[in-house]
């Protein structure tokens, strides 16, 4: 199913120096929360085999498995294990901006999924005051692999509003309103961001992700048995033809989704360079581009049988990540607000509107 129709986007593409061109990201990326996944690169924790991180470190593609409490490292063509090769130059990189609290289950294949699929190479973290857990010693495994990581604290970017709330040293006790609570959340979100992007912008960096360690940027593959989209459910002379014109385009390939490379080396960046250029979207060049959000459910994907497996080698573990337990899409018959990417090259300084639209009206759609 495709993003929701009113999170129309285009986008531009490329490195500092390439010409932008506008993209239609709506049909083609979406963000999830646990969502269905490419094979990904998968680093753990436990990430000390001999020579890994060295052939990290060159730009090869590892993909991890675990055999009981064994990590063995392979490249993947999309058909079979094979041995580890050099992988291409991406034609540019990412950036994001992550608020993390207590995230460290989840961090490892975050971070392993996004390093691949964009490829993220650049990466500001913001780490709640009142986590108990430190994620430095995950971060720390990716300084060898050229990801630039920086983790900030309130004191790095923090800047005193009028509200109490809104002060840094404001006490927080069991007796601190939830109301009270959320409010300080928006606005500490709001100046993490603000000043995420103005340091990236300040390094010359260029698209960058806003989504959470729960949130996963993926391609939007076209399933067969997924069926028409919800929107053609709606009623008038307009969508009476809906379903079959959807169905009509994805037979003949000149929807979007057809033209989406299946291979598990697929980068979004690679994406973007090859069909950057869409007539829906020409002329339209903005920096922040709101692309769809799915929901996925709880229910896991069956350890027993081959659903957990599907698209997998025999000898990965799917059981260990969180992108292959769940593949089960929630319904879309409730609107959910879309995430964003934003070329902060084109960042103007200006407070946020919100984490969903931040640059309010630069944003497509």
């Amino acid at each position: 199913m495709d993003p929701p129709e009113s999170n129309n986007t285009s986008s531009s593409s490329s490195g500092r120096s390439s010409s932008r061109r506008s993209v239609n990201w709506r049909q083609c990326l979406y963000a999830v929360i646990l969502l269905q996944s490419i094979a990904v690169i998968a680093v753990f924790e436990k990430f000390q085999l001999p020579n890994v991180q060295e052939k990290l470190k060159s730009g090869q593609e590892i993909k991890a498995t675990s055999d009981n409490n064994n990590t063995q490292f392979h490249r993947h063509d999309g058909r079979n294990t094979v041995g580890i090769q050099d992988r291409p130059l991406f034609p540019f990189s990412f950036s994001a901006c992550l608020l993390i609290k207590d995230n460290n289950i989840l961090l490892p294949e975050w971070l392993a999924y996004h390093y691949t699929v964009l490829p993220l190479r650049r990466l500001i973290v913001g780490v709640d005051p009142l986590s108990h857990t430190d994620p430095k010693p995950i971060f720390d495994a990716y300084g060898s692999i050229d990801m630039k990581i920086t983790i900030w604290t309130n004191d790095t970017f923090w800047v005193d509003g009028d509200r109490p709330y809104e002060k840094k040293d404001f006490p927080i006790t069991n007796e601190t309103d939830n109301e009270v609570m959320k409010l300080r959340f928006v606005y500490r979100q709001e100046l993490f961001y603000k000043s995420c992007m103005q340091q990236l912008h300040d390094e010359n960096q260029t698209w960058t992700v806003l989504i959470d360690t729960d949130e996963y940027l993926a391609f939007n593959y076209y399933d067969e048995q997924e069926g028409p989209p919800t929107w053609c459910n709606r009623p008038g002379p307009k969508w009476a033809n809906c379903a079959e014109d959807y169905a009509k385009s994805i037979e003949d390939g000149t929807h979007p989704r057809t033209k989406l490379d299946r291979s598990t080396a697929a980068t979004v960046a690679e994406h973007i360079d090859k069909h950057g250029v869409d007539k829906n979207y020409d002329g339209v060049d903005k920096p922040c581009v709101i692309y769809g959000r799915y929901l996925f459910v709880s229910k896991e994907s069956s350890s027993s049988g081959e659903e957990i497996q599907r698209g997998l080698d025999s000898e990965f573990n799917a059981t260990l990540f969180h992108t292959f337990r769940y593949r089960y899409r929630a319904s879309l018959s409730t609107y959910q607000l879309g995430k964003s990417i934003v070329d902060v090259s084109r960042y103007d300084g200006r407070t946020l509107a919100n984490i969903h639209r931040p640059l309010g009206d630069l944003c497509t759609g």
